[in-house]
């Protein structure tokens, strides 16, 4: 019998990204019965006190995409147990230098995606990016690639900046406001799904149509919420299972 291997995963679980780095954890599990594994669903439940409970029970490694409470984050770095990051681990775990391992999807190659995508349908007066309020490490990634796809075609990007929190009063009446200026017919890629769906129910508020005067596009094709649009939103299908699966 080969020993067992106690794991905790750390993901935030409020989006399709979670679920699909989750499903391919779990597909290398099945591979590797004598893993037992503790799924913590939103980083803040990786407190300190569960993290010295799963070390208590002996943990032999975490798979994390945030870092959790910046208290938490300092236990990991001072112990010596590994460590596999998806994405950006913070000011703090990146200070580690051993048994420490990062992955991340190619988010700058998604934003060149997305424009050669957008730029394929035909000509259009204006391209427009609208990325994450709180500018996400993979928000700006797909900003860069989107924008530099776009220069080599002679094309500046106009990118849609939040006057405040996301999802505010203020906020969506500055992004309905941009989405009217933009010069049409127009093409908008967004960071991700939930703020496509954002972008498509202020076109239905401001009578923009759509496909006919802005072509919409996401990022993680989130099936039930592009689904729940109209019309329906077309998003690119980032690589999150062979994430999880690679992170494990």
């Amino acid at each position: 019998m080969k020993r067992i291997r106690r794991v905790a995963i750390v993901l935030r679980m409020s989006g399709t990204a979670g679920r699909d780095i989750l499903s391919g954890v779990f597909y290398f599990t099945r591979m590797h019965p004598n893993w037992h594994t503790r799924l913590f669903q939103m980083p803040s439940e990786f407190t300190p006190d569960a993290f010295l409970a799963e070390t208590e029970a002996g943990l032999d490694g975490i798979i994390a995409s945030e870092p959790g409470p910046d208290a938490t984050a300092s236990l990991v770095l001072k112990s010596r147990i590994p460590v596999s990051f998806i994405g950006d681990p913070g000011p703090i775990l990146s200070r580690r230098k051993s048994r420490i391992a990062f992955v991340r999807n190619n988010d700058e190659q998604i934003g060149h995606i997305g424009a050669r995508f957008l730029a394929s349908l035909g000509a259009h007066r204006a391209y427009g990016f609208v990325p994450t309020v709180s500018r996400q490490y993979w928000s700006d990634y797909r900003l860069k690639g989107f924008s530099d796809e776009l220069s080599q075609r002679g094309i500046e990007a106009d990118v849609f900046q939040s006057p405040g929190e996301a999802g505010s009063k203020k906020e969506l009446a500055a992004l309905k406001k941009w989405l009217v200026a933009l010069p049409k017919p127009a093409a908008v890629m967004t960071a991700w799904d939930t703020r496509a769906t954002q972008v498509l129910n202020l076109c239905q508020e401001a009578r923009i149509k759509v496909p006919r005067h802005l072509s919409v596009l996401g990022v993680d094709n989130d099936e039930l919420l592009d689904e729940s649009c109209v019309p329906p939103l077309t998003s690119i299908l980032p690589a999150h299972e062979k994430l999880g699966f690679a992170a494990a």
